[in-house]
C-alpha cells in the first residue's frame, strides 16, 4: 500500500476531471482545447506524473490551459481571476502540507484526514475571500437563492446534487419547464433528433445516472438557448439575453465541478463522511461570514465611502482597486492574529501534558479570539482525536532520527532497517531507513552507495516525510553532484523549488534558468559541506 499524499500529477488530473475539460468529445463549440493545446496538455501532465523537468513551470502551464477553458465561458475576467485564485489557494495549501506534514497513512486515508482537517476550511476561506478580493458583488451576477446551491442537499435520505439544483434554477430563469427548455414546443408530432437527445441527456443528469463532460453539457445548454429563441410556438419561445445565458452557464459549470468532487467523496469515503464535511463547510462558512468578513466588508466599504466623499463617486476601477488592496492586508492581519491564537492554544496543550483543553481554557480562547477561530479549533481537535498516533510508530521515528544524528555503525543501521521492514509501517518509514544507510555511506566516503540509498530515500519520502525531507533533499543534491548525476540533481532541485525548500548557495532572486542550475551543480561538485 502506498503511503502519503496524492502526487502532484494525480492532483492536477483531478482538477481537470472536476472541471470536465479533459475529455475531448462533443466539443463542437471549441470550448475545450485546440489540437496543439491537447498535445501540450498531455505532455505536461505526463511530466507532472513522472515529476520530470521543472515541476513548477509544468504546473503553471497546465493551470494556464485549464484557466483558458474557464475564461471561454466566464462572464467576466474578475470571475475567471476569482476561480483561478481559489484553485491556487488550494494548491498552495497542498504543497504546504507535503512540505511540512509527515504521514503514516495510505493515500486514501491521508487524503481523508486532509479533507477534514485542512481542505474544507481552505475552501471556505477561498470561496468567500476571493468573492471580496475581486469585488464580484458589484458585477450583479445572478445565482440560485439557495446559499449553498453548489453543495448537495439531502431529502428523504436521497442526495440532490448541485448539478440538478443548477439545472432546475436554469429552468426557472427561463420561466419554462425542463421539457420545453431542452425541446421547446415539444408535442406528439414533434420530430427533432438532436433536441430529443438533449432532453433525454438532461433527464439522465438530473437523476444522477451520469455526469457529462463540460463540452457535452455546454453544447446542450447553448443548443437549448438557441432552440427556445427560434421556437415558433409563442407559448414556449424564449429569448434570454446573452448576459443571462452567460450567468446560467457559469452556475452550471461550477455546479458540475462541485457534483464531481462531492460524488467522488461519496464514492470513496461514504455518505456519512460526505455529510460530515458538508456540515463542517456550512458551519465554518456561516461563522467566517459573520465573525470576520462582515467586519472586513464594513471596513472596506467605509474606505470607499471616504473616497466618494473626498472626490465624488469613484469610478468602478478605483472601487475594485480598493477591494484588491484591502482584502489581502486585512487577511494578513487576521493570519497574524490566528497565529498568536495557535501559539497560545499550543501552550495550553503543553501545560495539560496530553490532556484535552479544559472548559475554562476553551471559554478563554473563544472570548479572546472569536467564534471563527474557536469553531476551526473545535473541528481540528475533534479530527485529531479520531486519528490517534499508533503505538510504536513514533518510537521508530525517534530511533531512526537518533541514528542519523550520531556516528552509527552499519550493523546498527541494518538492525533498524530490519525493524522497520517487520513493523506495520514499513512503507511509511522505509525512507528513513534508506536515509540512514545513505548517510552512513556518505560519512564513509562511498558516494556511489550513498547516491543509491539517498535516492531511494528521496523517492520514498517525497509525499510522506513532511519537514524531515528538507535536510534529506539537501543531502541528496550534494551526493548527486559528487557522483555527477545531472539528471537526478535536476529532479531533486525541481522538487526543492516546487516545495520552496531552501537550497544551499542558491539565491532566491536568481532566475531558475538551466544555466544557473548547471552553475549550482558545478559549485556543488567542488565543495565540501559539513
Amino acid at each position: 500500500m502506498q503511503t502519503g499524499f496524492p502526487t502532484i500529477g494525480a492532483v492536477t488530473r483531478f482538477l481537470f476531471n472536476a472541471a470536465g475539460v479533459l475529455a475531448q468529445k462533443d466539443d463542437s463549440l471549441g470550448l475545450l482545447l485546440s489540437e496543439k493545446d491537447k498535445k501540450s496538455l498531455q505532455t505536461r501532465l505526463k511530466r507532472l506524473t513522472d515529476e520530470d523537468g521543472e515541476l513548477e513551470e509544468n504546473l503553471n502551464d497546465v493551470l494556464s490551459l485549464l484557466m483558458g477553458c474557464v475564461d471561454k465561458i466566464s462572464p467576466s475576467p474578475r470571475v475567471t481571476a476569482a476561480i483561478a485564485e481559489s484553485i491556487w489557494d488550494l494548491l498552495v495549501q497542498y504543497s504546504d502540507l507535503v512540505r511540512n506534514e509527515g504521514t503514516y497513512l495510505g493515500v486514501k486515508d491521508t487524503l481523508g484526514y486532509v479533507l477534514k482537517s485542512k481542505l474544507v476550511g481552505r475552501a471556505v476561506v477561498s470561496s468567500q475571500k476571493n468573492v471580496l478580493l475581486f469585488n464580484l458583488k458589484d458585477l450583479g451576477l445572478s445565482t440560485p437563492e439557495d446559499e449553498y446551491w453548489f453543495l448537495p442537499d439531502i431529502h428523504d435520505d436521497c442526495l440532490v446534487w448541485p448539478l440538478e439544483k443548477a439545472m432546475r434554477w436554469a429552468y426557472s430563469v427561463a420561466d419554462t419547464s425542463q421539457t420545453h427548455f431542452h425541446f421547446p414546443g415539444k408535442n406528439v408530432k414533434s420530430e427533432n433528433f438532436q433536441l430529443s437527445q438533449n432532453l433525454e441527456s438532461a433527464e439522465n443528469w438530473l437523476h444522477a445516472r451520469s455526469l457529462p463532460n463540460w463540452g457535452v453539457l455546454h453544447t446542450n445548454l447553448m443548443e437549448s438557448f438557441a432552440a427556445m429563441e427560434a421556437c415558433s410556438d409563442s407559448q414556449h419561445q424564449r429569448q434570454l439575453p446573452e448576459s443571462t445565458q452567460a450567468q446560467v452557464v457559469l452556475v452550471v459549470f461550477i455546479a458540475r465541478a462541485a457534483t464531481y468532487i462531492t460524488q467522488e467523496i461519496d464514492k470513496h469515503y461514504g455518505r456519512d463522511v460526505l455529510l460530515q464535511l458538508l456540515d463542517q463547510f456550512k458551519e465554518q462558512s456561516q461563522v467566517l461570514r459573520s465573525d470576520v468578513h462582515a467586519h472586513m466588508s464594513s471596513t472596506i466599504e467605509k474606505l470607499i465611502g471616504e473616497a466618494a466623499t473626498a472626490k465624488g463617486s469613484p469610478p468602478q476601477e478605483v472601487i475594485d482597486c480598493i477591494w484588491r488592496d484591502s482584502v489581502p492586508q486585512y487577511w494578513w492581519d487576521v493570519g497574524r492574529f490566528f497565529a498568536q491564537a495557535g501559539e497560545e492554544t499550543q501552550s495550553f496543550l503543553l501545560e495539560n501534558h496530553g490532556e484535552p483543553l479544559t472548559q475554562e481554557q476553551l471559554t478563554y480562547i473563544e472570548r479572546r479570539y472569536g467564534p471563527y477561530f474557536f469553531t476551526c479549533l473545535k473541528h481540528g481537535l475533534d479530527i485529531s482525536e479520531s486519528y490517534p498516533m499508533p503505538q510504536g510508530f513514533m518510537e521508530l521515528v525517534v530511533e531512526g532520527e537518533s541514528l542519523l544524528n550520531r556516528n552509527s555503525s552499519l550493523n546498527q543501521v541494518r538492525v533498524y532497517k530490519e525493524s522497520v521492514e517487520k513493523s506495520s509501517w514499513s512503507t511509511a518509514l522505509s525512507w528513513l531507513a534508506e536515509w540512514n544507510e545513505g548517510s552512513l555511506h556518505m560519512r564513509n566516503g562511498d558516494q556511489k552507495l550513498a547516491h543509491k540509498h539517498l535516492g531511494n530515500a528521496f523517492g520514498l519520502g517525497k509525499y510522506c516525510a513532511g519537514d524531515r525531507q528538507k535536510p534529506l533533499v539537501q543531502g541528496y543534491l550534494e551526493v548527486c553532484a559528487k557522483v555527477q548525476s545531472w539528471k537526478d540533481f535536476k529532479k531533486a532541485f525541481a522538487w526543492a523549488r516546487y516545495l520552496q525548500i531552501p537550497v544551499r548557495l542558491w539565491d532566491s532572486e536568481w532566475e531558475e534558468s538551466m544555466d544557473n542550475v548547471k552553475t549550482l551543480y558545478t559549485m556543488y561538485q567542488h565543495m565540501e559541506f559539513a
